[in-house]
């Protein structure tokens, strides 16, 4: 070995020597941050769980609301036309929220104004009968 790796060796075994007297709690202690005494929340109830309700149960009463608003909104009686360019496209499928719909191109339906708004957006070109 030359003089510069035993050199080094010993530098390494200093440092792992100081390591080794150093008391526990000091070592601990070095790198976390002192804390607040008198912490902001003194409330030491449990806090609710947020997966305490399933993510399925939070979903249908999401889409159950939806149903509610949608029920109530005015309705339009429209009819999707049958894809030209795709002639074995089937149904529609629509989801607000939610709440979903399957809607038959060809066939005319009553539906809510939203809904007819997203189809619409969607491209479907929704076309509104007597």
């Amino acid at each position: 070995m030359s003089n510069n790796s035993k050199k080094k060796k010993t530098e390494e075994e200093t440092v792992v020597m100081e390591d080794d007297n150093m008391e526990e709690s000091e070592a601990v202690q070095e790198g976390m941050p002192e804390r607040d005494q008198d912490p902001i929340i003194k409330d030491k109830s449990p806090s609710p769980d947020p997966l305490a309700k399933s993510i399925e149960r939070q979903v249908t009463a999401m889409g159950r609301k939806t149903a509610e608003k949608l029920r109530s909104a005015p309705k339009e009686k429209i009819k999707i036309p049958l894809d030209q360019l795709n002639p074995n496209a089937g149904d529609v499928v629509v989801g607000v929220n939610g709440w979903n719909l399957q809607i038959q191109r060809g066939v005319a339906v009553n539906l809510p104004s939203p809904v007819v708004a997203l189809l619409e957006q969607g491209g479907y070109n929704p076309t509104r009968v007597r």
